[in-house]
């Protein structure tokens, strides 16, 4: 599917839990109360949890500003 808007580049975020093994390389380990029977309740819970702080204007919060230079810093020691 292509972009209405070529200038814009659009996201997708997904929240899933997937079973730990030892091949597994990506993600974090969720802490040992996520069951294999309240997995799908967590993730629902996430995901609307989530939505209600994906808005524009927690871009000003000090919070997300302090991720942002902790990111920045990062690339910079990357790059020497």
């Amino acid at each position: 599917m292509k972009p209405n808007n070529t200038q814009h580049k659009s996201f997708l975020w997904h929240l899933n839990f997937e079973p730990f093994t030892r091949h597994t390389f990506y993600g974090e380990q969720c802490p040992p109360f996520v069951t294999e029977e309240n997995k799908e309740a967590w993730r629902r819970y996430l995901k609307k949890v989530i939505k209600k702080h994906l808005k524009a204007e927690v871009m000003n919060t000090p919070e997300f500003r302090d991720i942002e230079l902790q990111i920045r810093e990062e690339k910079l020691l990357r790059i020497k």
